[in-house]
């Protein structure tokens, strides 16, 4: 084996190591799905039948800066995800979270 070879093929496995635990934990495990459901319900008593919230995430950062999510948009939907919102519906009590594209 040569050594462009060698170099190639070090560089392949290297890339393939490094996606594959990037892959993993893309969740938070903070919080259980009853948590957030318990937070919700609490938001909707609050609001009542004919209100809706609306909750923004960190805004999209600019250059190389590691975006950290607001306490309470992680509290409410356990996402990191930059640029995200949650609407809270009091009339059908639906939750939705936008992501970016």
């Amino acid at each position: 084996m040569n050594k462009k070879s060698f170099t190639l093929t070090s560089l392949i496995i290297c890339f393939l190591i490094a996606a594959q635990s990037y892959g993993q934990n893309n969740y938070q495990k903070d919080f259980s799905a009853e948590d957030f459901k318990q937070r919700w319900q609490r938001i909707y008593d609050e609001i009542g039948e004919k209100g809706v919230a609306i909750v923004q995430g960190f805004a999209q950062p600019n250059g190389f800066i590691y975006p950290r999510q607001t306490n309470t948009f992680y509290y409410l939907t356990g996402i990191e995800t930059p640029h995200s919102y949650l609407f809270l519906d009091g009339r059908t009590k639906k939750t939705t979270l936008y992501l970016p594209p």
